[in-house]
């Protein structure tokens, strides 16, 4: 994970919106090798299932499929 990025998923037709803006160091890593970020009001759990050059499936918690991917943004001083 970039120090800070942009997380953006893809829409169905193919483009990428914006998620949220996070810093790496705001994540936990668990056990079982995904990632939780409990400062937003619902959470954020990444589970990375696949991975390609630019992007990376994620699975939620209801089984669904997503893909994603981290824009690394410069660190706000």
């Amino acid at each position: 994970m970039p120090d800070r990025f942009e997380l953006q998923f893809m829409h169905e037709d193919g483009s990428w919106w914006s998620e949220a803006t996070c810093l790496a160091r705001r994540f936990e890593r668990l056990a079982d090798g995904s990632y939780v970020c409990s400062e937003f009001s619902s959470g954020l759990w990444i589970r990375c299932v696949e991975r390609h050059d630019d992007y990376f499936v994620h699975l939620d918690g209801a089984g669904s499929r997503h893909s994603y991917r981290f824009v690394p943004l410069p660190l706000s001083r």
